[in-house]
């Protein structure tokens, strides 16, 4: 994984202030998972729990870095290629 992880900024204003959730900002807490959606469709990432959608997007299979330990109204804290945002979590396992 690579060390554009530990970006403190980015993950400050995605996270909305988490800066009391130390693991946030914790390499070992992010861990891959796998993206399941029906065929077809996608998993967006978006800017918040239910917020604007991102142009990250995951297909079934995607694997897919959460934050195993924070998570928002049963949205997992994803990243990907830099960027960073929400998934639901109901579709990684």
């Amino acid at each position: 994984m690579s060390k554009e992880l530990l970006n403190s900024e980015e993950l400050e204003k995605v996270s909305g202030g988490a800066g009391s959730h130390q693991d946030i900002y914790n390499l070992g807490h992010y861990v891959s998972r796998t993206v399941h959606v029906p065929a077809g469709t996608l998993l967006v990432m978006q800017d918040g729990p239910g917020g604007a959608f991102l142009p990250t997007a995951y297909q079934d299979g995607d694997s897919i870095y959460v934050n195993a330990t924070y998570s928002r109204a049963g949205y997992l804290l994803a990243y990907k290629d830099g960027e960073y945002g929400y998934v639901d979590a109901h579709y990684v396992r």
